[in-house]
Order: C-alpha cells, then structure tokens, then sequence
C-alpha cells in the first residue's frame, strides 16, 4: 500500500476552509494581520494559494468569536484582540480539535456508564 502525500492527507482530516481559518487566525494572533488591517480577500487568497471561496467562509468563522470585525459596506478588519481572549480562543478550539468524547471517559467511572454492561 503506498502512502499519500501529506497534503492530500490533511485536506482528507479538514476542510479547506478549516485550514484557511487556522492559518488567518495564526496570522493574526501573532501579528503579521495588523490591528485594525483591511482584509483584502483577492490579496489573501493569493498570498494562501486558495481560492477567494474558502477566505470569505473562513473570514465569517472568524467573526464569531471575534478576531475580527466585518463592517457593513465597508469590509473585514482585524480587531484588537489581548492576550486573555487569545488563550480563550485557544482553549476553544482545543475542545473542538479533541475527538468527540476524548475527555468523557476520564471524568466518569466505569459504573457511571448505564447501557455500557458489555465492555
């Protein structure tokens, strides 16, 4: 069986637009997005090798827990984020990077488990 090349690998596990996301958001939590930046989605997707489709997704998921601020008529600007909301958003997203029940087991016992008598 041969291997697949790692791209293909990571696009199998997450979406494109998931990848986009990641990447934004590391960029402006360390920075190289200056605070209160423009977003230009031709110059982002350019500078990401994607297409404007997955920056524009990406952009609206990053508005929900706030890296940035989408302002009617006017466009997509990178807000002011401390470092408190950023250890939030990283725990957050641990949660949401962690396999569906990965912590369930080990904050029960097995007897807490009521249908579970076959194991």
């Amino acid at each position: 069986m041969t291997q697949r090349p790692l791209s293909i690998a990571i696009l199998q596990e997450y979406s494109l637009t998931m990848l986009v996301q990641r990447e934004l958001e590391r960029m402006v939590l360390a920075g190289e997005l200056a605070v209160g930046e423009k977003l230009n989605e031709f110059a982002l997707a350019s500078r990401l090798g994607v297409s404007r489709g997955p920056v524009r997704e990406a952009v609206r998921a990053l508005a929900e827990p706030g890296l940035v601020r989408l302002e009617k008529n006017r466009g997509v600007f990178v807000r002011e984020v401390s470092v408190v909301e950023a250890d939030e958003i990283y725990e957050v997203r641990a949660v949401f990077d962690r396999p569906p029940g990965a912590s369930w087991p080990h904050r029960s016992s097995r007897s807490s488990w009521p249908n579970c008598a076959h194991w």
